[in-house]
Formats: structure tokens, sequence, C-alpha cells
């Protein structure tokens, strides 16, 4: 079949997939699929598996037409995971309007589910459904792009008050999915968020705690629609249920939220007292970032730090360092400027989130309490750069010689392995990940081993 579409006439002639082979996918899509499905609560993975393979389904049979298709409602696509352990379906803005993505795994459909959050909260309310039959049998692993409905067509009284959902029903749905895309095209709606009230941290603790088990059941809708439609609420419960996803570190700095981690990851100032100089470039003259001595962007870019310290909270030196940020000369060089930026008495998302805990090896140090420092950079929309320091707690103090920072790779593989020397002040490594990717830290001395796990 070949689409060609008056609306539309920049598609191109290409055949229609409407059927895709699980096994089909690109490995980098299927590789994204599967770690956010790991990286998910064990009792979500399910869900949160049908709505990846779902999603990237439609938005590649989107961009083999040539629309594109973004998710904007209520969450873009680094939230999505997360998002889809609570709601199932997700939204794509569209030139055609907004499309909800609604997944199912029955073999035999004769109606559609709708979860009545994206019908009564307004501003997730979208133009069109599409239904998506997602098959993983070893002997039928394939998603069926199944068909389209108006939204506006989904009748009041489908609503099942047990469930919480609406129905649509087999005769409603347009299943040559094709039509979709000749459609009128629309005006972009703005997103109308609810007035923002305050939620209660012991309800978030109660979430992410499994205290509440299925919120969507326990809460009134107003409860629910202010706790996943306003950002700083919604983040705040997806960093309680997953404290250690980067990605939402970065998010949740855009909107300046502190106190999302709990008690494990605070803020620099927190833990690290006013005498520790944790600057990069102020730790033992052995670790002192390396450049190339004939860079002389380098070492301009050097000399510009020097002078921005003198002055860091002139508004000039913001400026500066957001630029040496993204435009380094160097990888020492950005995490300086990162650093440098994270202290301004005016912050900016650019400088990224950086994150400290206390870290005790117990006996092994004799009592010494060590602080491990780890921080994320925007890269780009799939990626980002990473950093992890570990130093002692006291100004005065060293680490112990034979103290060994690992970083391995989701799959146990070691990534890089730095052991601290007599005298030392810091170890620290620079790095960079994809959204979605897992990766451990490993700390170990004389016997006493601490590992962390994080999702970039």
């Amino acid at each position: 079949m070949i689409l060609r579409s008056a609306s539309f006439p920049f598609l191109p002639e290409v055949p229609l997939i409407e059927h895709i082979d699980i096994g089909a996918l690109a490995a980098s899509d299927r590789q994204w699929i599967n770690r956010i499905k790991n990286a998910a609560r064990a009792h979500c993975r399910g869900r949160v598996y049908l709505n990846a393979l779902a999603y990237v389904a439609v938005r590649n049979w989107f961009r083999t037409m040539g629309i594109e298709a973004q998710p904007k409602v209520p969450v873009d696509e680094i939230e999505l995971p997360c998002f889809w352990e609570f709601v199932n379906g997700s939204a794509l803005d569209t030139p055609m309007g907004r499309v909800v993505i609604l997944p199912d795994d029955i073999t035999d459909l004769e109606e559609w589910v709708v979860p009545r959050e994206w019908l009564d909260i307004p501003a997730w309310r979208p133009d069109y459904f599409i239904g998506v039959q997602v098959l993983t049998d070893q002997e039928l692993s394939k998603i069926n792009l199944w068909g389209y409905a108006y939204a506006s067509e989904v009748a009041k009284d489908t609503y099942d008050p047990l469930l919480r959902t609406y129905r649509i029903d087999r005769q409603q749905m347009v299943e040559d999915v094709a039509l979709l895309l000749s459609l009128p095209a629309q005006e972009p709606r703005p997103l109308s968020l609810p007035d923002p009230e305050l939620v209660s941290a012991d309800l978030i603790h109660a979430i992410a705690s499994g205290e509440i088990v299925l919120p969507r059941f326990v809460l009134s809708l107003d409860q629910w629609a202010q706790l996943l439609s306003q950002p700083q609420h919604r983040l705040s419960l997806f960093l309680a249920c997953h404290p250690q996803r980067l990605g939402l570190w970065l998010r949740a700095r855009e909107y300046l939220i502190r106190d999302c981690l709990q008690a494990t990851w605070q803020e620099l100032t927190d833990i690290l007292p006013p005498s520790l100089d944790r600057r990069l470039g102020h730790v033992r003259a052995a670790e002192l970032p390396s450049i190339d001595p004939d860079s002389r962007e380098a070492i301009a870019a050097q000399q510009q730090l020097r002078q921005i310290k003198t002055n860091l909270n002139d508004p000039a030196s913001k400026a500066a360092l957001k630029s040496l940020i993204t435009h380094p000369p160097s990888e020492d060089i950005r995490w300086q400027a990162a650093e440098l930026l994270h202290d301004h008495t005016d912050p900016d998302p650019t400088a990224g989130s950086w994150k400290v805990r206390k870290v005790d090896l117990g006996i092994a140090l004799d009592g010494t309490t060590l602080a491990l420092t780890m921080a994320v950079l925007p890269r780009d929309a799939t990626s980002a750069h990473l950093f992890v320091r570990v130093t002692p707690l006291s100004a005065d103090a060293f680490l112990p010689a034979g103290l060994s920072l690992e970083i391995v790779t989701e799959t146990g593989d070691r990534f890089a392995r730095l052991t601290s020397r007599a005298e030392d002040q810091a170890v620290q490594y620079k790095f960079w990940g994809d959204i979605g990717e897992a990766f451990g830290i490993i700390l170990e001395y004389g016997g006493a081993r601490i590992t962390e796990s994080f999702v970039v």
C-alpha cells in the first residue's frame, strides 16, 4: 500500500509499516527498551516493557512517514519510563493533533481500555487514540498498529469505576491506521496545568516505599492529577522511586528541586565543609587536570578560569562558564567550568546536577568517612556527561593508599579502575553514557566494599 496525502504533500512514497516484528527493531531501540525495562521496579516491568515497545514502534512509524511526533504531555521522553510505572499509555504531539498510544497484549481484542487520566485530566486529553497490540510470545513476537479512534467519541457511559477506565469498542476503531495521516493539520495546543497545590512528602514516600502500591486507585483524580501533572511533584515522586536515575537529576535541576533525593544524596554544601576546597584543580598536584601544553586554546581557558575564580559572581563570569561547558577545549576544562558555575550565586541548569553522599567503609578505614561525589551534565538528547570523585571529608586528610574506585558496565564488566596513592586527596574519573544505560561504582579498601548502581 502506498500513501499520498493532499494534506501532507511532503510524505514520501514508502510502504506503510503497520505490523512490526519485534526482532526487526533497530538494535539501539531494542537496547533502550531492555534497559528501561530492567531499570523499572519489579512489579512494573511488564507494563513498562509493553509501553516502551509500543512507543518505539509508533514513533518510528511516524518518522518513516516523514512526520515529526514528539512526546510532550504530560512528560517527555526522559521521564517516560518512570511515568509508565503508574499510567498505561504515552502521548505524541503530531501535525494532526495529539495522539495517545495505548498498548495491550491481549491476543483477541474486541475493545480497547483507556485509563481515565487520558480523558478526565483536561490538559492530557488527546485528539486520537492509537491502539497497539504487543505480542511478545516467541511464536508471535510482533507489534500491530491496530487502529485509531477519536477521543471525542469515547462514551462516558463506558466508564468502569472499579478499574477507573473507559472503553473503546472495536467498531469505533478505524483499523486502517494510515488514514490518520491524511487528517487535517491542527495548531499545537498549549499545555494547561492545574494551579499548583502542596503535595505531602509523606504521600510521595508512601507511594515510593510501596505502602501505596496502586495510587491511581487510592487517590482522588484531583490528587493524582496534581501529583503527575505538576513537574515539581512528579519529579519528586519519580526520584523517590528511582533516586539514582541521573537523567532525572538533570530534570530536577531545571525545576530547582533540591530535596528530592531523600537523605542519601545531598547538595555539595550540605555535606562538604567549607574548609574543604573540593573544586577540580585544587586537589593534590599529581591529580591536577592535565592539558596539552601545545594547546593554546586550553591554556587560554585555564587562564580564564583563574580569573573567573577571583570574581565568580560577576554576571559576565556566568556567561563565560556556560560557554566553556558547551564548547570546551578539553573535558577537564568542561568539568572545572561546570563546578564553578554550580557554585555561582545564580546557578544555571548548564552546570548540571552535583550530588554527594557519605561513604563509610567501616573498620577498614578506622572510622574515616569519605565523600562520594556524582555529577551529570547534559550532552545531547540521548546521552549525558558523567563525573565521579572520592575525597575524605576532612580538609587536612588524605585518602589511604590502595583505595580503589572502579566503574563497571551494566553487564558487570570493568570499564575503569583507579587506585589512590599515598597523600592523594582525591580520585576522580570523567566519562559519558547513553540515557537508560546502567553502570555501577565500586569502592573497595582492605576487604571492605561498597557498590552504588546508577541509570543514566
